[in-house]
């Protein structure tokens, strides 16, 4: 009898806890968008949404595909100098809407806009870089509502905007159009404006109450506890009594009873967080960097009405600029940036996600542990950042400003404080974020007058800056990164796109009537590798050899970027920043890093570049110097220094067991002896540094100019198994060395290491990360190299190349 009372005691207590968990929570709809370049047009067609009038206008077949083309964008010029109109239709059931709230959610419109709801004018809009939200439940009617955004050309309104201003003189209009600047800037922009929805446009219903906004902050933070502060905005429908919870993974911080008031309520929490999991920067002991999960809930009357959960992490950052050094540490622990600074991957914000993940992913196995993002892009997709926060990169946010001469209207600077406010306190929540950068230096600017320069100069180092701290005080802020023990590897050696995409291109232009306009497009802004290539083109075009020109520009590329690495003193300086970290943004030009499929040669290059141990060569009369740089002040490595023929004959080694003293050990080699026996174009240096027992660096060092190496056939001979991640291949070379092997996988795949180089008589085992195992992977396979190049024997002998799979893994 006991039992049983004791079972309906608790199915009483359950029942009600379920009742107690009822919720009507908040739903979210997209919309159906069509188009036209006219308000009271009979014909609407249907639009590509999130993305740029382009984008419709290719879907409806008014476009051409191939919108990168300069000599093509010339004609579409006028698209975005008209006023386009996108319109959807809401359907409003009395009944079912009747005690509900209906907000329209405008995220990143591209810019300037006029927002209709049932021919009513509701509001307008000028910023790409901000969220718009709008409460629209009283212009709406039963039944069909249409709501119309009017985009108007960008450049025209801007100028009218800027006209207006006083002080405007000697000052770009474009300085107050705030929208990513590589959209129309010549040189690395597409040429062509982006106008239309950067993000999807949605609408809100909720009832009663709705959570809006939460922010986590967090303070006095030690592996004992941490105090988090957690500030709300929520609107109410009315006055009411509700209950608000807040939870992590581990345990309930927050559980009130608060007061509601019709419109919007602020609240501000505070509470403990004992024994904290800290955030940590990813290493090799810190593989899985913490992350919390709040839930905060809300409920009126035992139903929930909003809910939102949120990651962050708790970590405390402390940078300190002194004496022109920086000096970062998490935690308590010193941080040195590898950083590579990253333009926006794509041209619409939406479309970026889909090549985060891999893109990250070669970011970490190149030896980055920090992005810095460009002055002449925009705040990334959310994603883009808790991917950051899982993965463990550290985020230096620069402010969108490319240009610092700025006309001192208050117009003008509440529009940037605004902007600034909104991005802060959505971005705040994210650990990976360490750092904002203004990115300002007036040195580096020619300012017609000195009441501008004050202005300039005033907004950039106390305004703004005064301003985000009365935001979060514990934000860090970078005014430029101008420091002495900072390499900054500014750089623009680009080269043409992956395969596929110049395939099509070539394809598209058969009767070369535009092919000095392609290629003038393919490598600016690098022109002297346009006129490299223009040279091969004009003397061997044909469409199956769109690999040989791809493949020389790689060449191109490596050369040129490792002859500029050689010239920087690394071991001076304690942090690296890359510029110009994917060529120049795909979203300007095909001529970009395809980190999703087939990194380009200069990525295998940052690859060696960022390792914890560096090879340093100069020829220097009949001497060979060397240099041997670590990142560890000290290192016990073992440094075998070995010369070979391009047979693979071995005609003279040392051994040498040392110390590396703060982190550097510099050799000097004479070989005048070996170039009177044997001709220098066919001998090389090969170095090789053992840490602990583990290969750490190689490096093959050739005594002339690369291009006039004596090459003859490899004979390479390629076997393969499967592995977990995909496959590893086998590579060797039969009779002679093998210049700068180039593989290609006709699938998505990452490959480890490429444009390598194997002596005679030697292997490398080359990883190829597949989602899955194909049956036919050896037809997939392209494996070439330099003396293909030179023989102009691409596509042609690897259609003979002999792949077997072994049924056992070699030894590397």
């Amino acid at each position: 009898m006991y039992r049983i009372f004791f079972i309906a005691l608790i199915l009483f207590f359950a029942l009600s806890s379920c009742n107690y968990k009822t919720s009507n929570l908040p739903k979210q709809e997209t919309l159906h968008w069509l188009y036209s370049d006219s308000i009271n047009a009979k014909i609407w067609n249907n639009a590509i949404v999130p993305g740029s009038i382009h984008y419709s206008l290719i879907s409806d077949f008014f476009l051409n595909k191939n919108l990168y083309f300069d000599h093509y964008i010339e004609k579409i010029k006028w698209l975005s100098k008209k006023t386009w109109f996108f319109k959807t239709i809401i359907t409003i059931d009395p009944s079912t809407y009747k005690n509900k709230q209906i907000w329209l959610v405008l995220p990143s419109l591209d810019t300037y806009t006029k927002i209709y709801i049932n021919n009513q004018p509701i509001a307008t809009t000028n910023n790409f870089f901000k969220k718009y939200e709008f409460d629209i439940k009283k212009y709406l009617k039963p039944g069909k509502n249409e709501i119309i955004v009017q985009f108007y050309p960008p450049i025209s309104k801007t100028k009218k905007f800027f006209s207006k201003l006083k002080d405007n003189k000697n000052i770009s209009f474009l300085s107050i159009l705030r929208k990513p600047y590589f959209h129309f800037n010549n040189l690395i922009s597409t040429n062509y404006i982006p106008i239309g929805f950067s993000l999807t446009p949605k609408i809100i219903i909720w009832q009663q109450a709705y959570v809006q906004n939460i922010y986590f902050s967090f303070s006095n933070i030690s592996s004992k506890s941490a105090t988090a502060t957690a500030q709300l905005t929520i609107f109410a429908t009315d006055f009411k009594t509700a209950h608000l919870e807040i939870k992590s993974q581990y345990v309930t911080h927050i559980k009130k009873k608060i007061k509601l008031k019709p419109g919007k309520n602020n609240f501000s929490f505070t509470f403990k967080i004992s024994n904290p999991h800290l955030w940590y920067p990813y290493s090799k002991q810190n593989p899985h960097p913490h992350l919390y999960k709040f839930i905060t809930s809300l409920y009126i009357k035992k139903t929930k009405y909003s809910e939102i959960s949120l990651y962050t992490g708790i970590r405390k950052v402390k940078i300190n600029i002194e004496k022109k050094q920086l000096n970062i540490k998490i935690n308590d622990s010193t941080i040195y940036l590898k950083a590579a600074q990253v333009y926006p991957l794509r041209v619409n914000i939406d479309k970026e996600k889909e090549f985060y993940r891999n893109f990250f992913k070669n970011i970490k196995k190149a030896g980055f542990n920090a992005i810095i993002t460009s002055d002449k892009g925009w705040y990334h997709n959310d994603k883009f950042y808790s991917i950051c926060d899982q993965e463990g990169i550290l985020v230096i946010q620069t402010l969108p400003f490319a240009y610092k001469k700025i006309p001192s209207d208050d117009t003008i600077i509440n529009i940037i404080l605004d902007e600034t406010k909104q991005n802060i306190l959505q971005l705040t929540k994210h650990p990976s974020i360490i750092a904002w950068n203004i990115n300002f230096n007036p040195n580096e600017i020619k300012f017609s007058s000195d009441k501008q320069k004050q202005f300039s100069t005033k907004l950039f180092t106390q305004i703004l800056p005064f301003f985000i701290h009365s935001i979060d005080s514990s934000i860090n802020i970078i005014n430029n990164f101008d420091f002495r023990n900072i390499i900054n590897v500014n750089n623009k050696f680009v080269s043409l796109p992956n395969i596929k995409i110049s395939q099509a291109f070539f394809e598209y232009d058969k009767d070369k009537k535009n092919l000095d306009q392609t290629f003038s497009f393919f490598t600016k802004p690098y022109p002297s590798l346009y006129y490299d290539l223009k040279k091969i083109v004009l003397k061997n075009f044909y469409n199956d050899t769109i690999t040989y020109f791809y493949y020389y520009s790689q060449i191109k590329q490596k050369q040129l970027f490792e002859s500029f690495l050689k010239k920087l003193n690394y071991t001076n300086h304690k942090h690296i920043i890359v510029s110009w970290f994917n060529d120049i943004t795909p979203a300007i030009s095909p001529a970009f890093i395809d980190y999703s499929q087939i990194p380009k040669a200069k990525y295998y290059s940052l690859k060696q570049f960022l390792s914890d141990f560096q090879i340093y060569t100069k020829n220097l009369g009949n001497n060979v110097e060397i240099s041997i740089t670590s990142s560890y002040d000290t290192a016990q490595t073992l440094i075998y220094y070995k010369l070979y023929d391009f047979f693979g004959h071995l005609l003279w080694q040392k051994i040498d067991q040392t110390n590396l003293i703060n982190g550097f050990k510099n050799q000097v080699f004479d070989f005048g002896i070996y170039y009177k026996l044997f001709s220098r174009d066919s001998l090389l240096l090969k170095i090789e540094v053992y840490n602990n027992f583990e290969l750490v660096a190689e490096k093959y060092h050739y005594f002339v100019d690369p291009d006039k190496l004596l090459l003859k056939n490899p004979n390479l001979q390629i076997s393969y198994y499967p592995i977990d991640e995909g496959y590893a291949l086998e590579i060797s070379a039969q009779k002679y060395l093998a210049k700068d092997v180039f593989i290609t996988v006709n699938t998505n795949s990452i490959i480890n290491n490429n444009f390598f180089d194997i002596l005679a008589g030697e292997s490398k085992i080359i990883i190829i990360e597949l989602p899955v195992q194909i049956k036919n992977f050896p037809s997939l396979i392209n494996i070439y190299s330099k003396y293909d190049f030179e023989n102009n024997l691409i596509n042609k002998e690897n259609k003979k190349l002999n792949i077997k799979e072994k049924d056992f893994q070699p030894t590397n």
